[in-house]
């Protein structure tokens, strides 16, 4: 028996070595892991000029909170650019229409980056092209989808390109045109020939 003792204890020892020299190996491996490194946050002077996008159907107008400026916009998606002042005026202003129906877009993203709330807005807009994408696509689901999730301040835009395109003749289909004055409260159909 004391034989077969020691032939376990060998085993044993020699089960542990092996253990101990495969943690050994993996604390020896090199990780390699790419270095994020944070870049600075972009600092800017009251003064500087920050383009500024038209995100309403029509014309804009806009008194600078801060500068006294008045900034006009004459139509959908006319960049027009903005103290950096006033813009952050308006930010810290949570009931601005500008920024938060959103009127208006600001189109650097380090300008509000820190604002988590417009973070969160602009994330769900749709620009008009996007939105003609999903029209044109067809799909009565996918349109709901849209319509559904996208801020109350763009249901402007939304109304009126969709307004335009059955005028014009672009869009003449009745169920996607039902299921949008469905949703939106609109009369789209009305227009139709």
């Amino acid at each position: 028996m004391a034989t077969t003792q020691k032939k376990t204890n060998s085993i044993k020892k020699t089960a542990k070595t092996a253990e101990v020299k495969a943690v050994k190996d993996e604390a020896n491996k090199v990780v390699e892991k790419p270095i994020e490194v944070k870049a600075k946050p972009k600092k800017f002077e009251d003064g500087d000029l920050i383009e500024v996008i038209n995100y309403f159907p029509g014309s804009v107008m806009m008194h600078g909170r801060k500068s006294g400026n008045v900034y006009t916009w004459d139509e959908l998606d006319e960049v027009v650019e903005v103290e950096y002042q006033d813009i952050k005026a308006e930010m810290l202003n949570t009931h601005s229409p500008y920024i938060y129906d959103p009127l208006l877009i600001i189109k650097d993203e380090a300008v509000y980056s820190s604002k988590p709330k417009v973070v969160k807005l602009y994330s769900q807009l749709f620009s008009s092209e996007q939105i003609k994408d999903v029209i044109f696509g067809g799909d009565v689901n996918e349109i709901e989808a849209m319509l559904e999730k996208i801020p109350n301040g763009m249901l402007t835009t939304v109304r009126h390109t969709l307004s335009t395109l059955v005028e014009n003749g672009t869009l003449d289909s009745v169920r996607i045109i039902r299921k949008c004055d469905e949703i939106l409260g609109t009369e789209l159909a009305l227009l139709i020939d």
